[in-house]
C-alpha cells in the first residue's frame, strides 16, 4: 500500500485555493498571522499545519475545511 503524502496534498490544496482567490502568500500570511516563509513551506509540503491553522486558512477563504484537507480534488474526482 502506497503511503499518502498528506502534507503535499494539503499544500497543493492551499496553493490552489489561494490562487483561485487571487491571494498572494503575503496576503494569506497576514490573514492567519504567520510568516510568508511558513506559507511557502506549507504549500511545498515541507511543513505540516495544526488543525487550528488549517481552520484559519479555510475561514480566510470562506471554504469548508474539507476543501483544504481532502485528497479528492476536482481533477481526480471519480478516478
Amino acid at each position: 500500500m502506497e503511503k499518502v503524502k498528506y502534507k503535499s496534498i494539503i499544500g497543493h490544496n492551499i496553493k490552489k485555493v489561494r490562487k483561485e482567490n487571487s491571494y498572494s502568500r503575503e496576503k494569506l500570511a497576514e490573514c492567519i498571522d504567520v510568516s510568508t516563509d511558513y506559507i511557502g513551506k506549507l504549500e511545498r509540503g515541507n511543513k505540516g499545519a495544526g488543525v487550528d491553522t488549517l481552520i484559519e486558512i479555510a475561514n480566510c477563504f470562506s471554504v469548508p475545511l474539507s476543501r483544504i484537507v481532502s485528497k479528492e480534488t476536482p481533477e481526480n474526482a471519480g478516478t
